[in-house]
């Protein structure tokens, strides 16, 4: 079932009600639809109402009709809402499919010019059991029905990684390090010897490699506490290092507010950077 294209059906057991689906990779997308079901995040709140309603035993997997990968994706739209119609899943007494396939891809295909670029990019897919695959967006899309938006972040997200000056590598906008444990790179920021799935500290590896050695972004500097009644002081080797200590009791946020405000003190503590 790995390389079979084709139209799927996820059926309820229980009440026989259907969810339809097409795509170029049976296995990859029905293993897609799980881990987002178990995480209880599925994009089709009927489906995840029934999966967390009767349990994943109640549901199984089939193959409905089969085609060639060459098939064009229109044609394989057309085909997911012939058997939508045909066992009613639309019908939300019969099944859980929300939209025709073709609705939604004619809001789709009515982007404005600058997203519909976004899918003829080419883009390395994988995940931690996935090898890396050179895809465009579109059949990424296809593959793992994470659509293109949520893709264009996690690619937007390593473009920040490898490009920008670690003084802005904090992107301002909502940007995605994956997508359910899948990770999408641009060619130009896919390098098989990065470590993508250990990011933090990998990333600011390679930022770093932009400036001076002697340059330590700030959230790696070592910071000095005096205590403003006894005059102790204490170090710590980083901010996460502090909001870690579990004697101090201090949150990040607040450490951060103190340094950048200057309070006067925090819990007791005059907060520094080295």
């Amino acid at each position: 079932m790995d390389t079979i294209c084709g139209i799927y059906e996820i059926r309820n057991l229980v009440n026989n009600k259907k969810y339809v689906g097409s795509s170029r990779s049976t296995r990859q997308r029905w293993a897609n639809h799980k881990k987002s079901l178990e995480k209880n995040k599925h994009h089709n709140q009927h489906l995840q109402a029934a999966w967390n309603k009767y349990g994943k035993d109640s549901f199984i997997f089939k193959v409905v009709e089969r085609f060639d990968k060459s098939i064009i994706k229109e044609e394989l739209l057309t085909r997911e809402t012939f058997w939508i119609e045909k066992f009613n899943t639309a019908n939300q007494d019969f099944g859980y499919n929300i939209t025709l396939p073709l609705e939604s891809d004619a809001r789709f295909s009515n982007r404005n010019s600058t997203k519909r670029k976004i899918p003829l990019q080419q883009v390395y897919w994988f995940t931690q059991d996935q090898e890396p695959k050179l895809l465009t967006v579109q059949e990424a899309e296809e593959i793992t029905g994470i659509n293109d938006t949520r893709i264009y972040k996690v690619m937007t997200y390593w473009k920040n990684v490898f490009e920008l000056e670690p003084t802005e590598w904090k992107a301002k906008g909502k940007y995605s390090k994956h997508s359910h444990g899948n990770i999408f790179v641009k060619q130009e920021h896919y390098n098989p010897e990065f470590d993508y799935f250990n990011y933090e500290k990998q990333s600011c590896r390679v930022l770093k490699e932009k400036l001076p050695k002697t340059y330590t972004p700030p959230q790696y500097k070592p910071l000095r506490l005096t205590n403003i009644h006894t005059g102790e002081v204490l170090h710590f080797q980083s901010k996460k290092a502090l909001s870690r200590d579990e004697t101090l009791k201090m949150n990040l946020p607040c450490i951060n507010r103190a340094i950048k405000k200057n309070w006067t003190h925090y819990k007791g503590y005059k907060i520094e950077l080295v």
